[in-house]
């Protein structure tokens, strides 16, 4: 786990909002990115990301996705790569 590493997080996962200051459980799968991970903790900060472009003849990129930070345990992420562009 190191910071600027994509992830996935799969619908229905709990996980806490920092701008909301709540629990929340996702309605569909989100891509994030690792913010800040911690020491001796499994937890990690995540900014929510969205993929646009993803298209033939573009190339495939990842934008922010409002202004949300969240905590959750790295253990409930998967990887996440960025896909090829296609031309």
């Amino acid at each position: 786990m190191k910071n600027g590493e994509n992830r996935l997080i799969r619908k229905e996962t709990k996980l806490w909002s920092i701008s909301n200051q709540a629990n929340i459980i996702l309605d569909e799968d989100t891509i994030v990115t690792i913010e800040c991970t911690t020491i001796g903790s499994d937890s990690v900060f995540v900014k929510p990301k969205q993929l646009l472009f993803n298209f033939p003849g573009y190339i495939p990129t990842l934008i922010g996705r409002g202004v949300d930070e969240w905590s959750l345990s790295y253990s409930k992420t998967e990887s996440y790569d960025i896909p090829q562009a296609q031309f």
